[in-house]
C-alpha cells in the first residue's frame, strides 16, 4: 500500500511527514559539529558520496556499516513492500539491483 492509499485507509489517524535531504550548508554545519577538523573539500566529497538524508548522516556518525544497514532497510521497504506488492511482482533480484544503483 502506498502512502497516499494508507492515508485514505487510516483517515484521521495518519500524519505524513515530508523529509527533505539536507542542503550542503546544513550538512556542513552538522558534520563540523562532530568533526571540526574536516576541510570544506572533504566535507563536500562526503556529501557527494553519501548524500544528505538526515538519518543516514546521523547513522554515519556511528559507523558506515550502521548507515548502510539503515539505507538497505529503507530501500528494501520501498522496493519490496511498495513496488513489488503494488505490481504483484515476485522477488526479482534484477529490480533490486537496479534500485540500488539508482
Amino acid at each position: 500500500m502506498l502512502s497516499g492509499e494508507l492515508a485514505t485507509l487510516l483517515t484521521g489517524r495518519y500524519v505524513e511527514i515530508n523529509l527533505l535531504p539536507l542542503q550542503f550548508a546544513e550538512y556542513n554545519d552538522f558534520i563540523h559539529l562532530k568533526s571540526p577538523n574536516l576541510s570544506n573539500n572533504e566535507t563536500l566529497a562526503n556529501f557527494i558520496h553519501y548524500g544528505g538524508v538526515p538519518e543516514y548522516v546521523k547513522q554515519l556518525q556511528i559507523g558506515e556499516k550502521q548507515a548502510d544497514m539503515f539505507a538497505d532497510s529503507i530501500l528494501k521497504t520501498i522496493v519490496e513492500k511498495d513496488i513489488f506488492q503494488r505490481l504483484n511482482i515476485t522477488n526479482n533480484p534484477l529490480i533490486c539491483q537496479t534500485a540500488v544503483i539508482l
